[in-house]
């Protein structure tokens, strides 16, 4: 990860805003490919952050973020979100186990 460009605190800041964008972005492409190939559903993400970084700035009709630090940024959120899909179901087999831990069992 040393070639990726640093990212201060400030922009830092401006490229959260786009956490539920990117996050958005691959639950529609899960939601709308379904299961299989996740570099045709990660490429798909990037694009629509892309689109929207671009829409974003137009109407601002200014710079308002390094691109180049933005998208290496996105392109690891996209893969931290799928990592959590991927989780899903395991986090809820968890809780399942715990709710059968309470008195009483499951409910």
């Amino acid at each position: 990860m040393a070639d990726e460009p640093k990212i201060n605190f400030l922009d830092a800041i401006k490229y959260a805003r786009f956490i539920p964008l990117v996050v958005q972005a691959v639950t529609g492409e899960q939601a709308l490919m379904g299961p299989g190939d996740g570099a045709a559903k990660k490429a798909a993400a990037m694009k629509i952050v892309i689109a929207a970084l671009a829409i974003t700035e137009g109407v601002a009709e200014r710079d308002l973020v390094n691109d180049e630090a933005a998208l290496a940024l996105a392109s690891r959120l996209i893969e931290l979100a799928v990592q959590l899909l991927q989780l899903q179901p395991e986090i809820e087999r968890i809780a399942a186990n715990i709710r059968a831990l309470k008195p009483g069992g499951v409910q």
